[in-house]
């Protein structure tokens, strides 16, 4: 099956193999091709097998592993190697966008005797696609942005104060769609009704105190080649005598989901309280 990554994450692969022959496996090896080029080849590790950088193949055979030199029915072993990706912005030339590392696997022996010809005994294939990174930005200002915020600053006990908190949100290298912000309002901060830009979808329910941000889709490169997604809103909070002296949370974890078109998994992130 495809399996969605993250672009540098470094991955651990296991090879587990049986014989279901009834009869004997000579000189076997199993090799793994990979294709990509969002492969960081100084990243593989091979225990018991050799990488050629070359052709970007791991073989398994009876130089690393003795047992495979003779095979018995039933039979049974593993294998692990280490590789990772390319991290997008590190130097690397290499186009992320729509980007995958395939792994085809092949089996080899002789069945039955020694020195008879080879033969492929099993293939298969693992795809690996690459997830965007979406990320999210949770900021708060009180003289900076498109709304004048009135009150005390610092804030004072039993006045109000008015906040401004944006959002903004990047997108590295795939296409995303039903991107979606949210978190929620603590009990004792106001929505204030005014959100910037009056294009972007943002919504409030006041019985739940749940701020939602309606983002959409989303092109490759938002944050980078083209600029970020931003909204704005106002929050006001009259501070009580109980909370003199430490910090106010104006608003709770906000996260960010989203559908990488290309992979089909859900991706996001959540971001810490403001």
């Amino acid at each position: 099956n495809d399996l969605s990554v993250d672009a540098g994450d470094k991955l651990r692969a296991n090879i587990s193999w049986q014989n279901n022959l009834p009869e004997k496996v000579f000189d076997m090896s199993i090799k793994v091709k990979f294709t990509g080029q969002t492969l960081d080849e100084s990243s593989v590790n091979v225990e018991n097998g050799f990488y050629n950088s070359s052709d970007n193949t791991i073989t398994y055979d009876e130089n690393g592993i003795p047992a495979l030199s003779e095979v018995n029915p039933s039979a049974e072993g593993n294998m692990n190697f280490d590789f990772a990706t390319f991290v997008p912005g590190s130097g690397s030339s290499v186009s992320f966008m729509n980007s995958q590392i395939i792994m085809d696997i092949t089996i080899l022996g002789h069945r039955g005797s020694s020195g008879a010809g080879s033969e492929v005994l099993y293939s298969g294939k693992k795809t690996l696609k690459l997830a965007s990174d979406v990320r999210l930005l949770s900021r708060s200002f009180k003289t900076v942005g498109p709304f004048e915020n009135a009150g005390p600053f610092p804030p004072r006990v039993d006045q109000e104060t008015d906040y401004t908190i944006t959002w903004t949100v990047t997108n590295t290298f795939n296409d995303l769609s039903s991107v979606r912000v949210s978190s929620t309002l603590p009990p004792n901060i106001k929505w204030t009704s005014y959100t910037s830009p009056s294009s972007e979808k943002i919504s409030y329910d006041p019985g739940t105190g749940q701020v939602v941000w309606d983002v959409g889709n989303m092109k490759p490169g938002i944050g980078d080649v083209y600029p970020a997604r931003e909204v704005s809103f106002q929050v006001s909070v009259t501070p009580s005598i109980s909370q003199f002296g430490s910090e106010i949370n104006l608003l709770n974890e906000s996260t960010i989901n989203a559908i990488d078109n290309f992979t089909g998994a859900r991706i996001g992130e959540v971001r810490p309280a403001v």
